[in-house]
């Protein structure tokens, strides 16, 4: 006849196999669950970079419509005392303003384009998202 110690020592015995089985599981959930956020967190970036790779490559050869389209068709921009509501609104803004009324930049000046363009152009694409004016869609 065993000893009740024996059915005791088996019983936590068994007890600590079975949450060493499942605690792996809780561990691996986890680390998906982390290195997913990652990924998505690095494909946000990458999304980012490209939109600042082509704001920066339109504005610089005075592309002022293929700017515009950059918003989205509610977005809101306010330069000085100009209020511009939609994207239709921003780009026939860029035209007049910078593009004096064409798409382009003149041959000599194709690399002064984007220096000569205010940095508050690039914050008002920076807003977070749901604020008030923002261009999220």
């Amino acid at each position: 006849m065993r000893s009740p110690y024996y059915r005791i020592g088996r019983s936590l015995l068994l007890c600590a196999a079975i949450f060493a089985v499942a605690a792996p599981a809780v561990d691996n959930s986890a680390k998906i669950a982390r290195l997913s956020l990652e990924v998505q967190r690095a494909e946000d970036i990458r999304t980012v970079k490209k939109l600042e790779i082509s704001w920066a490559q339109y504005l610089q050869f005075g592309l002022w419509g293929q700017t515009a389209s950059l918003f989205t068709e509610n977005a809101e921009a306010i330069y000085g005392g100009d209020d511009l509501k939609g994207r239709a609104a921003i780009g026939k803004y860029f035209l007049s303003r910078w593009g004096n009324g064409r798409e382009g930049c003149r041959p000599a000046a194709c690399t002064q384009c984007s220096t000569t363009l205010p940095s508050s152009i690039f914050r008002l694409m920076a807003r977070p998202s749901g604020a008030a004016g923002t261009n999220s869609g």
